[in-house]
């Protein structure tokens, strides 16, 4: 069984450590759809890398802090984090330790959901919230600089949200400037993971 370290503690709700902070799905997409309109490249770009820089120093605090053992069974409890948090269930589809890649399906996700519902078909992909946080948790996992590309998305029509992490190539999907790279690298590791 996959046990969390959560605890609700003076109004403060915290996973692993890290207090939580609950918006409402429907809040979240007019934050993101408000932020896409003034400058969209911008907009994914800082949430794949804010998510990427989060969720592994989540599992690198899980491996490094906690002891865990980098296996398939932390490899699925990292997955069910989704669950918990409010961004639906993750199924691992494969799982590649040799060429490190991964591949997951999400059948609900709420930012993907309420996208297609409010503003309707999406002519790309749309999470790249959830993309960061699977490049980074993959990235923790594996040790190695990790991208991730969401191939199918609900709020496209799909069926379900279908992503693939796989070691960076040479150039980056998600470029992004080396002072706010550094910015965010600094503030979420000294802020959530180091005790």
């Amino acid at each position: 069984s996959v046990h969390y370290m959560i605890d609700w503690n003076e109004g403060m709700f915290t996973l692993w450590g890290c207090s939580l902070f609950m918006m409402p799905s429907l809040s979240f997409v007019y934050l993101i759809k408000t932020l896409e309109e003034r400058s969209l490249d911008w907009t994914h770009t800082l949430l794949y890398h804010l998510a990427r820089v989060q969720s592994r120093e989540s599992v690198l605090f899980q491996l490094q802090k906690m002891g865990f053992k980098k296996d398939i069974t932390l490899l699925k409890s990292i997955l069910e984090h989704s669950d918990i948090t409010g961004f639906g269930s993750v199924k691992l589809v494969h799982a590649d330790f040799e060429k490190k890649m991964l591949s997951v399906e999400q059948y609900f996700n709420p930012y993907s959901y309420y996208t297609n519902q409010l503003f309707g078909k999406s002519s790309a992909a749309a999470d790249y919230y959830v993309c960061g946080l699977l490049a980074g948790a993959s990235q923790g996992f594996f040790g190695v600089e990790m991208e991730d590309v969401e191939e199918k998305c609900i709020a496209k029509g799909d069926e379900c949200c279908s992503h693939k992490s796989q070691k960076k190539g040479k150039t980056s999907r998600y470029p992004i400037d080396s002072q706010l790279l550094k910015l965010i690298e600094e503030k979420i590791t000294v802020q959530n993971f180091i005790l």
